[in-house]
Protein backbone atom coordinates (compact mmCIF):
# COMPACT_ATOMS: atom_id res chain seq x y z
CA UNK A 1 0.00 0.00 0.00
CA UNK A 2 2.60 2.12 0.70
CA UNK A 3 4.51 1.79 -2.84
CA UNK A 4 1.45 3.14 -3.98
CA UNK A 5 1.27 5.64 -2.28
CA UNK A 6 4.78 7.07 -3.61
CA UNK A 7 3.58 5.64 -7.21
CA UNK A 8 0.55 7.94 -6.59
CA UNK A 9 2.77 10.94 -5.44
CA UNK A 10 4.98 10.36 -8.15
CA UNK A 11 2.48 10.26 -11.13
CA UNK A 12 0.24 13.29 -9.54
CA UNK A 13 3.29 15.90 -9.67
CA UNK A 14 4.58 14.55 -13.06
CA UNK A 15 3.58 16.08 -16.80
CA UNK A 16 4.78 12.64 -18.49
CA UNK A 17 4.90 8.90 -17.04
CA UNK A 18 7.04 6.42 -18.60
CA UNK A 19 6.05 3.08 -18.37
CA UNK A 20 8.44 0.32 -19.13
CA UNK A 21 7.27 -2.99 -20.39
CA UNK A 22 9.03 -6.21 -20.96
CA UNK A 23 7.94 -7.51 -24.99
CA UNK A 24 7.96 -10.87 -24.27
CA UNK A 25 5.02 -10.81 -22.34
CA UNK A 26 3.08 -7.06 -22.26
CA UNK A 27 -0.21 -8.37 -20.70
CA UNK A 28 1.98 -9.12 -17.06
CA UNK A 29 4.13 -6.50 -17.10
CA UNK A 30 1.67 -3.30 -18.54
CA UNK A 31 0.27 -1.95 -15.60
CA UNK A 32 -3.43 -0.80 -16.70
CA UNK A 33 -4.37 0.79 -13.12
CA UNK A 34 -0.96 2.85 -13.57
CA UNK A 35 -1.80 4.12 -17.04
CA UNK A 36 -5.45 4.85 -15.83
CA UNK A 37 -3.88 6.71 -12.84
CA UNK A 38 -1.68 8.76 -15.20
CA UNK A 39 -4.54 9.45 -17.22
CA UNK A 40 -6.72 10.58 -14.11
CA UNK A 41 -4.36 13.05 -12.85
CA UNK A 42 -3.96 15.04 -16.17
CA UNK A 43 -0.22 13.10 -17.01
CA UNK A 44 0.66 11.64 -20.33
CA UNK A 45 1.04 8.25 -19.65
CA UNK A 46 4.55 6.34 -22.42
CA UNK A 47 4.23 2.92 -23.16
CA UNK A 48 8.14 1.92 -23.65
CA UNK A 49 8.76 -1.83 -24.99
CA UNK A 50 12.05 -3.28 -23.33
CA UNK A 51 13.76 -6.29 -24.61
CA UNK A 52 12.73 -5.86 -28.35
CA UNK A 53 15.75 -7.19 -29.65
CA UNK A 54 14.41 -10.71 -27.79
CA UNK A 55 11.28 -11.52 -30.21
CA UNK A 56 10.78 -11.83 -33.63
CA UNK A 57 10.53 -8.16 -35.67
CA UNK A 58 6.72 -9.51 -36.73
CA UNK A 59 5.60 -9.29 -33.37
CA UNK A 60 6.70 -5.76 -32.40
CA UNK A 61 4.56 -4.64 -36.03
CA UNK A 62 1.37 -5.23 -33.55
CA UNK A 63 2.73 -2.50 -30.88
CA UNK A 64 3.43 0.53 -33.83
Amino acid sequence: LEVFRQVWRSVEFADVCVILVDVRFPPLHLNERLVEMAIESGCVPVVALTKCDLVPARELEGWS
